[in-house]
């Protein structure tokens, strides 16, 4: 019986074509999240709602297959792996 791959490709293992697909403006939900490191304060520098920027890093986790933030307090805190990127 053949092996079902269940778990979706991440950014780094996309090809050029797959790469166009990425939104872009995910780019900028990530800036603002490590700058405040606080989804709500993000929220407010985008013009964003809470909701829209937590929905934006979880597509961000899935597009990089990491957690990029763990809570921290009252805020959050970057990865390692988000501090690489």
């Amino acid at each position: 019986m053949p092996e079902v791959k269940t778990e979706k490709p991440h950014l780094l293992d996309m090809g050029k074509p797959q790469l166009r697909m990425v939104d872009l403006n995910l780019l900028t939900v990530f800036d603002a999240v490590m700058q405040e490191q606080n989804i709500t304060r993000a929220a407010h520098t985008l013009g964003m709602s809470q909701p829209a920027v937590s929905n934006a890093v979880a597509r961000l986790k899935v597009m990089f297959n990491d957690e990029l933030f763990v809570r921290y307090g009252r805020g959050i805190q970057p990865t390692a792996r988000a501090f690489q990127l």
